[in-house]
C-alpha cells in the first residue's frame, strides 16, 4: 500500500536494489503517466505483470531481435504473458518465438512500472492504475536455426557499440548499463562453446 492508503505495485516489492529512472508522460502510453525503472529480484504482484523480456549475453554481447515494426527495429526479444501464464514462462516462449534459441535459469533482474495518473481511458487494455514489464536475465540452452517471421527479420548477439546505437538501449541506458555489467560478472556457463556461431 502507498502512505495514502492507495494500493502501490513497488510497495508489495520488498526486495527492491535501486530505482534507474523515472520518466513521465512518455509518448507511448495514456497521458499522464509515469515509469519507473527499478533492479529487482523478486515480481512484483503477477495480476499486475503484462510482459516479459529476456536480457541474454554471450560474453559482452547482448541478444537482439530485428523486428519488422520500424518503431522498434532492434529490440530486445520478449512480449506480452498470455492467460495464466507465469512471466519467466512467457519469456523463455517469447524469446524461441522470436530467435529460435532457447534459454533456461531466468532470474529476474529489473521491472518498469507503468503508473497512468488519470482516469482509466477508454479500451485501455492492461491492468490499471499499474502494470508492470519485467526483464529476466538467462542462460543460452540451445540455439536452432533462425528462420525470418512476419515479427521478426533476424536475430543477433550485437556487441556494446552497436547496441548502444540501438533505440532500445537509448531509450533505456541504464538497464543496459547495469545488465551489461551484471553478464560480466556472472558469464554465461555456454559462452566458451559458443564461439562466432552465435554471432551470426
Amino acid at each position: 500500500m502507498r502512505c495514502d492508503g492507495q494500493p502501490s505495485l513497488c510497495c508489495e516489492q520488498r526486495s527492491v536494489e535501486g530505482i534507474l529512472s523515472v520518466e513521465r508522460d512518455v509518448a507511448f502510453l495514456p497521458k499522464s503517466n509515469e515509469i519507473t525503472l527499478v533492479l529487482a529480484d523478486a515480481l512484483p504482484p503477477t495480476s499486475a505483470v503484462a510482459a516479459a523480456f529476456g536480457l541474454v549475453f554471450n560474453g559482452d554481447r547482448l541478444l537482439l531481435a530485428h523486428l519488422r515494426d520500424a518503431t522498434r527495429a532492434w529490440d530486445l526479444p520478449g512480449g506480452h504473458l498470455e492467460p495464466g501464464e507465469r512471466p519467466e514462462a512467457a519469456m523463455e516462449r517469447e524469446v524461441y518465438e522470436e530467435t529460435a534459441i532457447y534459454v533456461e535459469q531466468p532470474r529476474l533482474f529489473a521491472y518498469q512500472r507503468l503508473r497512468i495518473l488519470a482516469p482509466k481511458p477508454a479500451g485501455y487494455a492492461f491492468p490499471y492504475p499499474d502494470s508492470a514489464m519485467v526483464f529476466y536475465r538467462a542462460v543460452i540452452r540451445r540455439i536452432d536455426p533462425f528462420v525470418p517471421t512476419a515479427e521478426v527479420r533476424a536475430r543477433a548477439f550485437l556487441p556494446p557499440e552497436q547496441v548502444r546505437q540501438t533505440r532500445w538501449a537509448q531509450r533505456t541506458p541504464a538497464l543496459y548499463e547495469a545488465a551489461r555489467a551484471d553478464a560480466a560478472s556472472s558469464p554465461s556457463r555456454l559462452d566458451h562453446h559458443l564461439g562466432a556461431e552465435a554471432r551470426w
